[in-house]
C-alpha cells in the first residue's frame, strides 16, 4: 500500500502577484489544466503558469513540445508573464520566469523533505522516481534540497501512474477497530493472544468472501497486516507493518513489539517512548491480494556509439541556479540509446516529456531506457 501526499504543483500551476501582501509572488492551488491550459497553448488563457516560465527560460522548444503536436506561443507567454508578474514586481520577464520556476521547485522539494523527515527517514538514502509530463523537466531542481542517491525517469513518464495501476494485483483492504493490549503496563505480557488472532482471522474470512474463493485458491491469496499502535497514556498512534499474521507465543508478540518500538523511535524520537505505559493495538488493517505475474518492460540494445547522433543543435537556456544564459546542447531522446551518457548542462527532448540536466549532473539510460540522473 502507498500513502500519497498531494503537492499540487505542475506545468499548469498558476502564479499571481498578491498586492494585498506587498506584491508577494504566489503559486496558486488552481491549475490551468489542459484546456484552456497555459497561456502558451494559445487557447485563450491569460494566467501565467509554470509551463509559460519554462518556455521563456528556454527549457522547452515551442516547435517540438509534445513531439510537435502542441505548438507553443512564446510571445503570448511572454506578454502574460510581463503583464501579470514582471510589471507588478518591477522586474524583467526573465527574472519573473526564474522566480516562478524556483518557487515551484522549492514548493515540491521542501514538501518532499518535510514528509520524509517527519516519518523519520533520511532522503539522502532514497532514490527519487520522477514522472508525469513535467517531472523530468524539474526533478534535478526540486531534489536539490533532498540530495538523494539518484533520480530515475521513465520513457512513459506522463502515463507512469496509469501503467503502474493497470499492472497492480487485484487487492482488497479491510479494517477493524478493536483495541487489544499487546503489553500491559509495567511491561507484562497477557496470558494469551486469542483476541489478536481472532481479529485477523475474521478479516481473512471477509477477504476470502469478497475476493471469491471460486475463482482463486485460498493458498494463492497474499496477506499483509498493518497495526495501529500506541503507548498507554499517549495519544500518538503509529501504524506498522506487522511481521506476523498470528501470535503463537510471547516470542512472536515480542517481535511485533520490537517492530513498533523501532518505527515509533524513528517517527517520534527515542525520548518519546513510554514502555512502562504498556502498548495498545487500536486497529487492524488487512491487505489481501491475488498475485499476478510481473510485467516485463521492453529492453533496448546497448549503444554502439556515443550520443552525438542524437544531438539536434544548441539553444540558449537561462539556468536559474547559475543565474545566466548558457549555450546548451539539445538532444533527441528518441535517438539516444541504452548506455548513452549526457553531461549537464543538457536537454533531451522526447515526444512525451523534456529531460533537463543542469550543470553538475549526468544522465544515463539503462537497458529499458529509464533515465538515471546522478551528481557528476
Amino acid at each position: 500500500m502507498l500513502e500519497v501526499t498531494s503537492i499540487g504543483a505542475g506545468s499548469g500551476t498558476i502564479f499571481q502577484v498578491n498586492l494585498e501582501r506587498n506584491g508577494q509572488l504566489e503559486a496558486m492551488p488552481q491549475s490551468a489544466g489542459s484546456v484552456p491550459g497555459p497561456a502558451a497553448y494559445d487557447l485563450g488563457a491569460s494566467d501565467p503558469t509554470l509551463l509559460d516560465a519554462d518556455l521563456i527560460l528556454g527549457y522547452l522548444d515551442p516547435d517540438t513540445f509534445a513531439g510537435g503536436k502542441r505548438k507553443l506561443n512564446r510571445d503570448r507567454a511572454y506578454r502574460c508573464i510581463n503583464e501579470r508578474i514582471a510589471r507588478p514586481l518591477g522586474i524583467s520577464v526573465i527574472d519573473a520566469a526564474a522566480r516562478m520556476r524556483r518557487m515551484a521547485n522549492d514548493l515540491m522539494g521542501h514538501t518532499l523533505l518535510k514528509e520524509t523527515l517527519m516519518r523519520g527517514f533520511d532522503p539522502r538514502e532514497f532514490t527519487v522516481f520522477a514522472y508525469g509530463g513535467a517531472g523530468p523537466t524539474h526533478c534535478c531542481d526540486y531534489t536539490r534540497v533532498l540530495d538523494p542517491k539518484r533520480i530515475v525517469t521513465f520513457p512513459f513518464s506522463p502515463v507512469f501512474c496509469a501503467i503502474a495501476s493497470s499492472l497492480l494485483s487485484h487487492s482488497l483492504t479491510l479494517s477493524k477497530s478493536k483495541p487489544f493490549l499487546l503489553m500491559y503496563p509495567g511491561q507484562q505480557w497477557p496470558d494469551h493472544f486469542d483476541a489478536f488472532n481472532a481479529a485477523v482471522k475474521e478479516l481473512q474470512a471477509l477477504a476470502y468472501q469478497n475476493l471469491g474463493t471460486k475463482s482463486v485458491n485460498r493458498g494463492d491469496l497474499e496477506f499483509t497486516l498493518e497495526l495501529d499502535m500506541k503507548f498507554g497514556g499517549q495519544v500518538h498512534v503509529k501504524r506498522i507493518v506487522s511481521p506476523l499474521l498470528r501470535i503463537e507465543s510471547v516470542k512472536d508478540a515480542d517481535l511485533i513489539y520490537a517492530t513498533f518500538i523501532e518505527s515509533y523511535k524513528r517517527r517520534f524520537s527515542p525520548f518519546s517512548l513510554n514502555v512502562e505505559g504498556g502498548v495498545i493495538i487500536e486497529a487492524f488493517t488487512l491487505h489481501a491480494s491475488i498475485p499476478r505475474e510481473a510485467a516485463e518492460l521492453p529492453t533496448f540494445p546497448p549503444a554502439s556509439s556515443g550520443p552525438s547522433r542524437a544531438l539536434k543543435g544548441r539553444r540558449d537556456v537561462f539556468w536559474i541556479y547559475e543565474k545566466q544564459w548558457m549555450s546548451t546542447p539539445i538532444y533527441s531522446f528518441d535517438l539516444l540509446s541504452a548506455g548513452n551518457l549526457l553531461e549537464g548542462p543538457a536537454i533531451a527532448e522526447g515526444a512525451y516529456t523534456t529531460y533537463v540536466i543542469p550543470l553538475g549532473y549526468r544522465f544515463s539510460l539503462d537497458r529499458h531506457k529509464a533515465g538515471i540522473i546522478e551528481k557528476a
